[in-house]
């Protein structure tokens, strides 16, 4: 190691931010000279570009003030000095690095650079003279361990901070890093055996879309093959993988995700967004065509309802089997990583179906598993029951693989949100908020946007560019959305759900668009084919509370038209812990003659369901036709995750400096 302080001198060593690391590396950053690599559809804003409000904006103002720039960094760089071989604690530095630079390009402050830059100071404090970041001693480096999920994280931050801020030494010092392990596979070490064997493999071979990233950033061929020769590797039967991992060969073979390699979805996941990557990088289709595939069988057989993958953080054909009691639904690693794949796809194919998982996983899944004041996460996001904080897995850094997780999914919004096409602007996110769009030919764009959504349907754009400018605005019209009104300056304009309404026109600074959703609720059949129904509305999918739902002694059934769609109406809220209120009308059959007796029931969106996360909230989305109140949360769903020691909810004192 080239340091010699202890933890302790270390973290008051780096308690100021630096704004200036020096070079570490002994050569001077030279040329880099980039593959041709694909181009995508559409391409994020510059930073700073999105400005978000209302509940949504306040949601991801919580999250960078009370958890992501509020971290104590030493606390994550003190295993890559201690090499103190503590599981996959090393990954921790990365995941919330990457959170960290998705809050700076959407708040590019000088406090919140300072922060990203004493980050990556106080880890390349800790890089060996041959590269090594590591938080593994020599004997267990490359084991069967966490070692190189480990090395990927910090890779994949060091290459987020290169592209963030374009400092140089960011990127050698990525490059020498990653050098070790091309070294290592050089002589012959298979990538996927340097792993848990309950994972075949799949946590190691993920680093696949860092060595892509550094082709695609450098031009330099060991990393291309490298990640090539991950792949190849993929088809080979190893130690701990009998018949290869065959990620590709299965995805193109149409095969589910329960039947390709290993059921660990998040590390899975995280291995075909490395082949997005390779894509991006190479122009091999192949590698697009394998992950379109599995992509289309986890939308069929996995994502549940609410947005997200998962069972007790594996595949287990979640879309047939989500009305089921689970013991560990939908892991927010997998919701985060989920929603990076719908980013990527969305970014290189235009298709506007990936935004509109987005919208679903961000406003369910993912929302419905932060704490109110945004400092702490659920691992688990269940459909029934009760929100459970996440436990504190490694004490000394007093975190967890999820609270790090969650906020790359919410900040990643305004790189999404707002986006730009070769021929104009994508809105693809109905919130209050502004836009700055700069076209090509030097005109910029102000997309302001006035609205409730998606408390309300409609939703007002202004467009304003600094002098009158010939466009394409694109418009998503979510695939829920049957009946969607549009018009620009009151004249009405054709449009279809599932697609981008087109306009191309001359753009003034007075034009405005008016769009209005359709908002019905809509009653959700179990795909199981059990007599259950969910409820949404539009994006929102809702639940019965235990704050606001009546118990009454008799069953009742949600009142559904021919259609499929209830009449709800909003109501206000008796709590101001939920965001929003439904009346919904249900019915119940007593008496002799079993005639119906109408009344309503108080729905809630689901990411405001049971978010005092206690045992005396609960919480339900699937409601069993007919629906018994007095039995309608299951009790102690806690129990099956953590046995018969609840995790306590930590104060934000342990998370500050």
């Amino acid at each position: 190691m080239t340091t010699t302080l202890n933890r302790r001198q270390f973290m008051a060593a780096t308690a100021a931010a630096v704004p200036y690391f020096p070079n570490l590396l002994s050569a001077e950053a030279g040329e880099t000279k980039p593959p041709k690599t694909v181009a995508d559809v559409f391409a994020p804003l510059p930073a700073g570009s999105v400005t978000l409000g209302g509940w949504l904006g306040g949601r991801m103002d919580a999250c960078m003030n009370r958890r992501v720039m509020a971290q104590n960094i030493g606390r994550f760089v003190a295993p890559f000095i201690e090499r103190n071989n503590n599981s996959w604690e090393s990954e921790y530095w990365g995941k919330w690095f990457t959170s960290a630079v998705f809050g700076y390009l959407y708040q590019p402050s000088a406090e919140h650079k300072a922060k990203i830059d004493e980050a990556v100071h106080a880890l390349l404090q800790t890089q060996t003279p041959d590269g090594q970041i590591t938080g593994f001693d020599s004997f267990e480096q490359f084991g069967q361990n966490w070692d190189i999920w480990g090395r990927k994280y910090a890779l994949l931050g060091l290459i987020a901070h290169y592209d963030a801020t374009g400092d140089a030494h960011s990127l050698q010092a990525a490059q020498k890093a990653a050098d070790v392990i091309v070294e290592q596979a050089g002589k012959g070490m298979i990538i996927g055996e340097r792993c848990l064997p309950d994972f075949m493999g799949v946590q190691s071979t993920s680093i696949l879309a860092e060595f892509a990233m550094l082709y695609a950033r450098t031009g330099e061929e060991r990393y291309r093959k490298t990640a090539e020769l991950i792949v190849k590797q993929w088809d080979v039967p190893n130690r701990i993988a009998p018949k290869g991992l065959r990620l590709m060969t299965d995805a193109l073979a149409n095969k589910t995700p329960v039947e390709i390699g290993a059921l660990k979805c998040y590390e899975t996941m995280a291995n075909y967004e490395g082949l997005i990557e390779l894509y991006r990088a190479t122009g091999d289709s192949r590698y697009l065509e394998a992950v379109s595939a599995y992509i289309k069988n986890v939308l069929e057989q996995e994502r549940m309802i609410h947005g997200s993958v998962s069972n007790n953080e594996e595949w287990f054909y979640g879309v047939k089997n989500q009305t089921n009691v689970l013991e560990q639904p939908v892991e927010t690693c997998a919701t985060a990583q989920w929603m990076l794949i719908c980013w990527q796809l969305l970014r290189l194919t235009g298709d506007p179906k990936w935004a509109d998982e987005l919208e679903l996983s961000l406003y369910n899944a993912l929302l419905g598993v932060m704490t109110l004041d945004g400092h702490w996460w659920s691992y688990f996001a269940h459909l029934n029951g009760e929100r459970i904080p996440c436990p504190i897995q490694h004490p000394e850094a007093e975190m967890t693989c999820c609270v790090t997780s969650g906020p790359r999914g919410l900040l990643l919004t305004p790189q999404w949100a707002v986006m730009k096409s070769k021929d104009g602007i994508v809105v693809n996110l109905y919130a209050a908020g502004t836009a700055m769009v700069p076209l090509d030919d030097g005109v910029k764009v102000t997309v302001l946007q006035n609205t409730s959504y998606p408390e309300t349907g409609a939703v007002n754009i202004s467009i304003s560019p600094t002098k009158d400018s010939k466009f394409r605005l694109r418009l998503r019209i979510p695939s829920w959305s049957k009946l969607t009104k549009l018009s620009v300056n009151g004249k009405a304009v054709a449009c279809e759900p599932g697609n981008y309404a087109e306009i191309d026109r001359v753009w003034s600074s007075d034009d405005h668009v008016e769009l209005v959703f359709d908002m019905r609720g809509r009653a959700i059949k179990a795909p199981s084919g059990a007599p259950e129904l969910a409820l949404a509305r539009g994006p929102i999918l809702l639940a019965l509370d235990s704050r606001l739902a009546t118990i009454e002694s008799h069953a009742i059934y949600l009142d559904v038209d021919e259609d499929g769609y209830v009449r709800i109406n909003p109501t206000m809220s008796l709590s101001s812990e939920i965001w929003m209120a439904f009346e919904v009308p249900v019915y119940s059959r007593r008496g002799p003659t079993k005639a119906r007796k109408r009344s309503t029931q108080v729905f809630c969106d689901y990411a405001s369901a049971g978010s005092q996360f206690l045992t005396s909230n609960p919480f339900r989305t699937w409601l069993p036709q007919p629906l018994h109140l007095e039995s309608v949360y299951p009790p102690d769903i806690w129990k099956l995750a953590y046995g018969n020691i609840r995790p306590p909810m930590p104060p934000f004192e342990q998370v500050g400096p």
